[in-house]
C-alpha cells in the first residue's frame, strides 16, 4: 500500500515537469514563428526650393524647403556658410534669411538637412547665392541726431531702430569720424543707452546689429555732437544788477553774490544765486534793509555746505559798515554781522579759517578821513576775535597762508604778511601799482593782479616769493587785473576788463613765469566787466562780473563758463 502511495506521487512530479516543458516549447515554438518588423533605413527627401542657385540678394529672403520622409519628418536643419543658423520642425520648413550680417559682394553658401524620427538624415544640394551690396541694412540712428550740441555734463541717451533677427547692437563712440580713438564701445540687447562721463567737444556714434550665431550687420552711418563746456548766463531785471564774486560749489554748481537794484527792498541788496552746473539758477536770495544799500564783495562755500558773504552796508546814505553773512546751503541767513561802528568801513574779501572762523579785509576810515587797511578775525559765529589796521589803503583781497597766517594786498600798493593773530610780519609793493588780488602759489610765494598807476593803466602780474621779494613782473595792455589764482598746470588765470576799444571782460591765461598763453574778450559796445575768476574741476573757468551790453535791465549780473582755451560756444 505505502509502495504505490510513492509511486504515485513520483508519476504526479513527473506528470507536472513535462506540462512545464510542454508549455515552454510551444511558446518557444511561437516566438519563433512570429514574423520580425524590418527596421526604418530609409532617408528623407530634402530640397531647396528658394532662393534659386546662382541668384543674387538684394534684401531679405525667406529659405524655403521641401523635406519628405515615408514616415514622418522631425525637423530641418538651415545652414548658411558652414554655420546653423535655424532648425524647423512643422511645415512650412521656412527660415527668414537677414542678409545685412553678410559680406556683400560674396559668395554664400546654403544647405538644409531634414532628420526623420528613426535618426535618417539627408543633406540638400548646396545653393549658392551671392549679396549685393544694395543689401545695406543697418540700424537707423534716432537720437542723439547729428549735429546735436548739449553741455557735457548732461547724460545723452542713444537711441536706435532694431532690425530683424538682431539679438543685440554694437555701439560705438569715438572722438574722430574715422574711429581710430575709441571712446566707449559695448553692446547691449536693448534700442536705448544712456551714456554720461564723455569728455567736452567733437564725437562720433554708430551702431550695428548682432545675431544669434554671433554675426554683425553693417554699421550704420554715424552721427556728430557736440559736448560744449561752455555757456552765458544773465542774472537781473530792470535796474542795475552785478556780480562780485563766484566759486564753484561741491555739488558741481556755482555760488555767486553781488548786488541787485531790481529786486531789492531798499536802496539796494546784496544777492546770492545759487545755479547748477549749467548755469541755470536754483535759487537767489536778497539781503539788506529798507533803509541801507548793501553789496556783497565776496562769497565761499564754508565746511558745512552753508556760504559766508562779505561786503558792505551804508545806512541812511550816512554811514559805511563791514558786513558778514553767513547762510545754509539753501541760502537762508544763520546770521549776519556788522563791523566798523561811527567809522565808515568797507569790506571787500573774506573765507573761512582753518579753525572754522572768518577772515575779512577792507578799509576803515581814520583820523582825517584817510582810510586805513583793515583786518578783522573772528569766530565761526561771525563774532569778533580781532582786528588790525595797517596805514593808509584799502585792503581788497586776502587769503589764509599754510603758515596760518595772512596775505593782503589793495588799493595803496602793498603786500603785507602777518601772522596768525594779525602782526605784520612783513610788507613790500606790488607790481609797482594796485593791487585787487592776492593768493599763495603752490611753492609758497604769492601771485598778485591789479592795474599799473591810479586805476587806470596796464593789468599787471606781480610773482613774489615767500617773503614777498619780486621775481617778475608782467604787464598786458590798457586794463584792470580784478582777479587771479593759480591753474593745475601751474600757470595763472587773470580776469578785469579791458579798455582798448570798449570795456570787455577780459581773459588771461599764463605759463607759471607769467607768460600770455591766450587771452579772450567778452563783450559788445557797452560797459562789461570781469570780478572773480576760478578754474573749474574739469578744467575750464569760471567768471563772474558785469555787462551792461546783455540782459534786461541797464546792468546784468553775468556768468561766463569757459573751457580750457577759454573758449564760449554758445
Amino acid at each position: 500500500m505505502k509502495k504505490n502511495s510513492k509511486m504515485e506521487i513520483k508519476m504526479k512530479k513527473i506528470n507536472s515537469m513535462f506540462s512545464v516543458l510542454l508549455v515552454l516549447t510551444i511558446l518557444v515554438f511561437l516566438s519563433c514563428g512570429k514574423k520580425t518588423t524590418e527596421s526604418d533605413n530609409t532617408p528623407p527627401t530634402v530640397t531647396i526650393t528658394q532662393p534659386a542657385n546662382g541668384e543674387t540678394l538684394t534684401e531679405p529672403v525667406t529659405i524655403k524647403v521641401d523635406a519628405v520622409d515615408n514616415e514622418s519628418v522631425k525637423k530641418v536643419e538651415f545652414i548658411i556658410d558652414g554655420d546653423k543658423v535655424c532648425e524647423d520642425t512643422n511645415e512650412p520648413y521656412e527660415y527668414m534669411w537677414n542678409v545685412c550680417y553678410y559680406a556683400d559682394g560674396q559668395v554664400h553658401t546654403i544647405l538644409a538637412k531634414a532628420h526623420d524620427s528613426s535618426g535618417n538624415i539627408c543633406q540638400s544640394s548646396v545653393v549658392q547665392v551671392t549679396v549685393s551690396e544694395n543689401a545695406e541694412t543697418y540700424p537707423i540712428l534716432i537720437s542723439p541726431e547729428n549735429n546735436y550740441s548739449v553741455y557735457f555734463l548732461t547724460p545723452i541717451d542713444f537711441i536706435w531702430t532694431s532690425i530683424e533677427d538682431a539679438t543685440g547692437y554694437e555701439i560705438i563712440i569715438s572722438s574722430d569720424f574715422q574711429f581710430f580713438n575709441i571712446e566707449y564701445n559695448t553692446t547691449i540687447n536693448d534700442t536705448i543707452l544712456q551714456v554720461e562721463g564723455l569728455s567736452p567737444g567733437n564725437h562720433y556714434w554708430k551702431v550695428r546689429a548682432v545675431n544669434n550665431i554671433g554675426l554683425f550687420s553693417n554699421y550704420s552711418p554715424y552721427n556728430s555732437f557736440c559736448l560744449l563746456n561752455s555757456f552765458t548766463k544773465t542774472f537781473g531785471g530792470n535796474s542795475a544788477d552785478g556780480g562780485s564774486s563766484v566759486a564753484q560749489t561741491e555739488d558741481g554748481g556755482y555760488i555767486i553774490t553781488g548786488y541787485t537794484y531790481s529786486y531789492d527792498v531798499g536802496c539796494g541788496d546784496v544777492w546770492l544765486i545759487k545755479t547748477d552746473g549749467f548755469g541755470n539758477e536754483e535759487w537767489n536770495n536778497t539781503f539788506g534793509g529798507s533803509d541801507s544799500e548793501d553789496v556783497g564783495s565776496s562769497v565761499s562755500q564754508t565746511t558745512d555746505g552753508g556760504y559766508i558773504i562779505v561786503g558792505s552796508n551804508e545806512y541812511a546814505k550816512d554811514n559805511f559798515d563791514v558786513l558778514l553773512i553767513k547762510t545754509d546751503g539753501s541760502g537762508n541767513e544763520e546770521w549776519s554781522k556788522t563791523f566798523g561802528g561811527s567809522s565808515d568801513a568797507g569790506g571787500r574779501s573774506g573765507t573761512q579759517t582753518d579753525d572754522g572762523g572768518y577772515i575779512i579785509t577792507g578799509q576803515i576810515e581814520s583820523y582825517g578821513g584817510v582810510d586805513d587797511v583793515w583786518l578783522i578775525k573772528t569766530d565761526g559765529m561771525g563774532n569778533e576775535e580781532w582786528n588790525k589796521t595797517f596805514g593808509a589803503g584799502r585792503g581788497r583781497s586776502v587769503a589764509q597762508t599754510t603758515d596760518g597766517g595772512y596775505i593782503i594786498t589793495g588799493i595803496g600798493g602793498f603786500l603785507i604778511k602777518t601772522d596768525g593773530s594779525g602782526n605784520e610780519e612783513w610788507i613790500t609793493g606790488c607790481g609797482g601799482g594796485m593791487g585787487f588780488s592776492v593768493s599763495q602759489t603752490d611753492e609758497g610765494g604769492y601771485i598778485i593782479t591789479g592795474c599799473t598807476g591810479n586805476y587806470s593803466g596796464d593789468i599787471f602780474l606781480n610773482k613774489t616769493d615767500g617773503l614777498g621779494n619780486e621775481e617778475w613782473n608782467k604787464t598786458f595792455g590798457l586794463g584792470r587785473g580784478n582777479s587771479v589764482s593759480q591753474t593745475a598746470d601751474g600757470g595763472y588765470i587773470i580776469t578785469g576788463y579791458t579798455y582798448s576799444s570798449y570795456y570787455n571782460v577780459w581773459l588771461i591765461k599764463t605759463d607759471v613765469s607769467g607768460n600770455e598763453e591766450w587771452n579772450k574778450t567778452f563783450g559788445g559796445t557797452d560797459y562789461d566787466s570781469g570780478r572773480s575768476v576760478s578754474q573749474t574741476t574739469e578744467g575750464g573757468y569760471i567768471i563772474t562780473g558785469s555787462t551792461e551790453s546783455f540782459g534786461a535791465g541797464s546792468s546784468d549780473v553775468w556768468l561766463i563758463k569757459t573751457d580750457s582755451e577759454g573758449n564760449v560756444s554758445e
